[in-house]
């Protein structure tokens, strides 16, 4: 854990509540949420020169809607925080590009650098579930078990999860590339 606590520090993402404390297991505020997901995304340079810590992580989690749909409250609970991880998912990473002649930095959004690309490593799929490895749309399923299909594609699926609800809806499926030696 010491490793971890260093790095989210180093980084700027979490600060402790001291120089010397990190308090795991204290209740979380939504503005420091807010601020570890803005770090995520990018923000830290262009929040610091807007009114840093809160005011200018909450100015610029405004503007991509960041909490939107969850509840306004001082702490934030287990329901807000799914929310505002929903709504961060799609979010472009802001990358810092250069100095402008005014010493001020510019920033790029890159399209295919995602919040869940790149600091979950996640893909992501938006399809009809066609397979849901019991059956399909079109009578029983051509793979059974731990397989699906949405957008035409194939996923294995972890053991013991329950998709069959889904067969004919359209989805948004994460994934990732995990590499197998099993060819099946």
């Amino acid at each position: 854990a010491y490793d971890a606590v260093s790095y989210v520090r180093q980084v700027g993402i979490m600060n402790g509540t001291s120089a010397t404390t990190f308090e795991p297991d204290g209740q979380v505020r939504t503005n420091e949420v807010i601020k570890c997901l803005m770090v995520m995304l990018g923000y830290k340079s262009i929040a610091e020169v807007n009114g840093g810590y809160p005011t200018g992580y909450l100015k610029f989690s405004q503007r991509i809607n960041l909490t939107q749909g969850a509840p306004s409250e001082e702490f934030c609970s287990r329901g807000s925080i799914a929310i505002i991880l929903k709504n961060v998912m799609d979010e472009n990473v802001l990358i810092e590009t250069s100095y402008n002649e005014l010493g001020e930095i510019d920033f790029a959004y890159d399209s295919n650098r995602t919040f869940a690309s790149e600091i979950l490593g996640l893909q992501k799929v938006k399809g009809i579930m066609t397979d849901n490895g019991y059956t399909s749309i079109i009578g029983d399923s051509l793979y059974g078990g731990e397989k699906i299909v949405v957008d035409n594609t194939l996923f294995r699926v972890p053991e013991g999860k329950e998709f069959a609800s889904f067969i004919g809806r359209d989805i948004d499926l994460w994934y990732t590339n995990y590499k197998s030696n099993d060819p099946g």
